[in-house]
């Protein structure tokens, strides 16, 4: 639980002043969208829903999974940057995109999760 607090504060100051953040880490270089807050949030939710699946799976010995998961998230995510090049798409639809794709992943290992490590503990098939 601990070590979503880094997570959940930023969360929390990405909710309740992105614009400000923004600007002070980015000075006169870029404006970024006020769009992109909601997008990274959803983002940092992703990342600690995946790196809890990742970490229990890794410690339990499903490493064949996580590394076939990364393979294909890895491949889908190439051919939508590729994909968003070439239509030309903005910041901000390339962010929805590569959020969708990372929650996807982030939900698969969830099922993995519940698939591998959580079944065999029920004494169920091992995965």
């Amino acid at each position: 639980l601990f070590c979503a607090l880094p997570a959940l504060a930023l969360f929390g100051i990405l909710m309740v002043s992105a614009d400000w953040i923004f600007a002070v880490l980015l000075g006169p270089a870029a404006v970024m969208p006020s769009a992109a807050a909601p997008i990274l949030m959803v983002l940092l939710l992703a990342n600690m829903t995946q790196m809890a699946a990742h970490s229990l799976l890794v410690h339990t010995g499903f490493f064949d999974q996580i590394a076939r998961l990364g393979i294909a998230i890895a491949a889908v995510m190439t051919a939508a940057t590729a994909l968003a090049i070439v239509s030309g798409t903005d910041i901000i639809g390339f962010l929805n995109v590569y959020t969708g794709i990372y929650s996807c992943g982030a939900l698969i290992s969830v099922a993995l999760v519940l698939r591998g490590p959580i079944r065999r503990l029920q004494g169920g098939v091992n995965a």
